[in-house]
């Protein structure tokens, strides 16, 4: 892979405070070292309700999470900290979908993963495998022991939009809305994407997102989705979680 793809393809982050790495193209962290985890349980995990769903499934379901926004892939590592045994004791098949217009190169990959505090046992397993995707592709795509099928979608996410909502149709559990602030990155919260996920909407759809932008919640309603504020967490006063609208 030669320089001017990696410039292209992959994010460019600053440093300068390793607790808290923070992205040169959007000006805004990835995680915060004071409470990422908390954040993440509260917002997607909670959000969605899904320690309740995942316990009432019958065993051997499946179960498919969409997320704008992989990032150092903190929200999936958690949710498999989290549920671990429980997906193992039912037997569930879960697939996670994210969208990622700039990958992490592995070696940030690795250094996010250094100071960010998350226990998940599969670590070392999804390090591995993600330094050994081939980025040159549209799609990256993995197995985390018998716990998770990954697919991520690389580059703008309007490129995998129509696809998507063909393959997945009807398909989405659950929705991570996860990407920079509609301030800092609007090109990810569109119509285009707020229709997307109605298409693809299983009848139990749910979505979760820190953020209450008067945009986006209007964006959402007009897909089909049901959308309410509720508290955030810790100096986020308020999130929005929402549902789709019964037929």
């Amino acid at each position: 892979m030669n320089n001017e793809t990696e410039k292209y393809r992959f994010a460019s982050i600053d440093w300068s405070d390793p607790l808290n790495p923070r992205s040169k193209i959007f000006n805004d962290i990835y995680f915060s070292s004071s409470g990422g985890e908390g954040e993440t349980i509260h917002t997607f995990l909670n959000g969605n309700n899904l320690g309740e769903r995942l316990g009432e499934l019958p065993p051997g379901s499946s179960f498919l999470i969409a997320e704008t926004g992989f990032g150092t892939g903190s929200n999936l590592l958690i949710l498999l900290e989290e549920y671990s045994s429980l997906i193992r004791s039912k037997g569930l098949k879960l697939t996670y979908l994210s969208f990622e217009k700039y990958p992490l190169h592995p070696d940030d990959m690795s250094k996010a993963h250094t100071n960010f505090a998350c226990r998940s046992d599969v670590l070392p397993e999804f390090l591995e495998k993600y330094a050994c995707s081939d980025f040159s592709r549209r799609e990256i795509v993995f197995y985390l022991s018998d716990l998770a099928a990954v697919k991520i979608f690389l580059g703008d996410i309007s490129s995998h939009l129509a696809d998507f909502s063909v393959i997945f149709k009807k398909s989405i559990n659950a929705w991570f809305l996860d990407g920079y602030s509609p301030s800092c990155n609007p090109d990810l919260w569109t119509d285009e994407l707020f229709s997307t996920m109605k298409t693809t909407a299983a009848p139990d759809c749910t979505l979760a997102t820190y953020t209450v932008s008067g945009t986006v919640r209007r964006g959402l309603a007009a897909a089909g989705f049901e959308i309410k504020k509720v508290p955030g967490f810790g100096r986020k006063k308020e999130m929005c979680r929402g549902w789709i609208k019964s037929s």
